[in-house]
């Protein structure tokens, strides 16, 4: 684009100096020929162009030429007309030069120039103007230049965004060694810029290049860049206090973080562009990686490795909830940025902190976005002891988002993962849920699948049941109360959810006094549970005569009493374990079985099983 530009500016500088040049020996007045002089310009860039004010020229020494109020027109499928605009355009012209065949312009000055350029969906640039390079030729040799008062704009339809670009005042000097120097003050976006760049062309192997030295001030946000630009061999160092200070760019949007430090290698290797070595300091965190970016591609397709040791999010201040509002939140899930990249990117955290819940270690996630559809597949983890396993997928390809989670819990203690030590034990399960929807709340509440859980040894502390209610705590606490908590044996935990509405299946917990059953529902949509609690006593005790305990109402704040018209019943043993657990056999390969600390919960899993009939002779399985 840089190339096609100056081509443009070269050759409207050069075509108007010989015309008016070509007009005044003749002794014509340039005002009755603007219109051929324009259509001439049109004919050559394959665009309209207008001239307003007449041209001016100055014999003087240096071929001087003046154009005021230039105008060329913007590709037909643009947002608006023209795509340039100059003020005044005074330029001077080397004619012995030209006549040579070189374009050598002294000085050039840019006055209220305003140029929009664009990006269409499919990637093509209004600034294209069908030249290919052999028929651009080299670029001039503009040996000063000047830009006051400029405006640019950038909009990126496959990205969905625009910039815009303020220049005060822009200087550059090309020496005869071909030294340049080029400084510039404005503004990018509503933060103020500043620009300075030292260049030297330098041959290499028969090649010329240029060896750049680069400093760019936004707001608060420094970028430096060291190397060279024909053949592209950077170093980059970038400092600022946020990586949000970026969100100007049409890219991505960056997360507010603590102040960051980066520092990489840029090439480019058949049409990629390569950030090698990066080395990144966010604030206490250290990311390390490689990135690549194919900006060929509608959209951009980006490929990441980076990992980082340690990586700590702060805490952030909840908001005081209004008496009306939902338990569950309706956070809104952006599925636009999904559209603006492509992405295959291989993440990896060594320790997450993220206060009160219990530090995640060993973080690995393969994420993949493929024009609105995002993929973390495998994503492994381990927390509270145990491992976390399974698959996310969000898909913003139609009108409206859905999404798939599925995980693989094993042996993740309690204890650690509670923040309170209210329960102990070892859970595993399995949760496997659909939902369409475009806010976190959405999801929930149309959700279809299964959670089942397995809860192994441990104990259901005497703080959490007091937590319960005084009804509940009393009842569940009638035995095993002297030990300050109700001994678990095994429990086994399994919803079926269905369009929001999440159905015990029911649920039992085998304690050392006495077999709970929970039944019910729970419904997302109308954020309200509708649970019973049922005690099946293993000898005779208090708990034979407790009435079931109802918990019903809101999510937010439900009511927990006795079932005082039904009387739980005394036949425990009549209950058909077997069938009630069914739905836990998928289980099975998740737990531990034949373990001497726990020898009757490996019974009663496999006891919930339904037994295996032989297989008749000669069957494959």
């Amino acid at each position: 684009m840089i190339r096609a530009a100056s081509w443009t500016l070269t050759a409207v500088v050069a075509i108007l100096s010989l015309l008016a040049v070509f007009l005044i020996l003749l002794d014509w007045k340039t005002p009755w020929f603007k219109g051929p002089i324009a259509a001439y310009l049109g004919a050559q860039l394959g665009r309209e162009v207008t001239l307003t004010d007449d041209l001016d020229l100055d014999l003087r020494g240096t071929t001087r030429v003046r154009a005021g109020d230039v105008r060329i027109a913007n590709a037909d499928w643009a947002s608006e007309q023209p795509m340039l605009v100059l003020g005044a355009l005074e330029a001077s012209l080397d004619l012995v030069a030209l006549l040579r065949g070189e374009t050598r312009l002294p000085r050039v000055a840019l006055s209220e120039p305003r140029v929009l350029v664009e990006r269409r969906q499919d990637g093509t640039l209004n600034w294209d103007l069908g030249k290919d390079e052999e028929e651009q030729g080299p670029p001039p040799a503009i040996e000063e230049i000047k830009v006051t008062d400029g405006h640019a704009i950038y909009r990126d339809a496959a990205l969905e965004q625009s910039v815009q670009l303020s220049i005060a005042e822009l200087t550059g000097h090309l020496g005869p060694e071909g030294e340049l120097e080029l400084q510039g003050t404005g503004r990018f976006e509503d933060q103020p810029l500043a620009v300075r760049v030292q260049a030297a062309q330098e041959t290499t192997s028969g090649n010329d290049d240029w060896r750049v030295q680069a400093e760019i001030e936004l707001g608060e946000s420094r970028l430096s860049a060291s190397g060279t630009v024909a053949k592209p061999d950077v170093q980059l160092a970038f400092r600022g206090p946020d990586l949000a200070a970026l969100n100007d760019l049409p890219v991505v949007d960056f997360p507010h973080t603590a102040p960051v430090e980066v520092a990489a290698r840029l090439t480019r290797d058949r049409g990629h562009w390569l950030f090698d070595g990066i080395e990144a300091q966010i604030g206490p965190q250290k990311v390390r990686g490689d990135l690549r970016i194919d900006a060929d591609q509608v959209p951009i397709m980006i490929y990441a490795t980076l990992h980082t040791d340690r990586l700590h999010l702060p805490d952030r201040p909840k908001p005081k909830p209004a008496p009306e509002r939902r338990l569950i939140p309706a956070v809104p899930i952006e599925t636009a940025v999904l559209h603006k990249l492509n992405l295959q990117a291989d993440l990896s955290v060594g320790r997450l902190e993220a206060s009160p819940a219990p530090p995640v270690r060993d973080i690995t996630l393969a994420v993949r976005l493929d024009r609105g559809r995002l993929t973390v597949d495998p994503l492994k983890a381990s927390v509270a002891g145990g491992t976390l396993q399974g698959s996310l997928v969000l898909d913003g390809r139609e009108r409206m988002p859905s999404s798939s989670l599925q995980l693989d819990i094993r042996d993740l203690r309690l204890d650690r993962a509670v923040p309170a030590e209210y329960l102990s034990g070892r859970l595993s399960g399995r949760i496997d849920l659909r939902g369409r929807g475009r806010t976190l709340a959405d999801l929930l509440e149309s959700s279809d699948g299964q959670l089942l859980f397995v809860v192994r040894g441990g104990e259901i502390q005497a703080a959490l049941v007091e937590l319960m209610g005084l009804d509940l705590g009393e009842w569940l606490m009638a035995k095993g109360a002297e030990a300050g908590g109700t001994p678990i044996r095994c429990g086994f935990i399994a919803f079926n959810a269905d369009d929001g509405i999440w159905t015990a299946h029911p649920f039992v917990v085998d304690t050392r006094d006495s077999i709970l059953i929970v039944d019910g529902h729970i419904d997302l949509p109308q954020e309200r549970l509708n649970l019973t609690l049922r005690a099946h006593p293993k000898d005779a005790s208090v708990l034979a005569a407790r009435a079931p305990i109802r918990v019903t109402g809101p999510l937010r704040k439900p009511s927990v009493q006795p079932d005082a018209g039904k009387l739980a019943a005394k036949g425990a043993a009549a209950l058909a374990l077997g069938a009630l657990l069914s739905p836990f056999a998928a289980l099975i390969p998740l737990s531990e079985p034949g373990t001497a600390a726990n020898p009757d919960c490996d019974s009663l899993l496999q006891g919930a099983l339904p037994s295996r009939k032989p297989r008749p002779a000669g069957k494959k399985p």
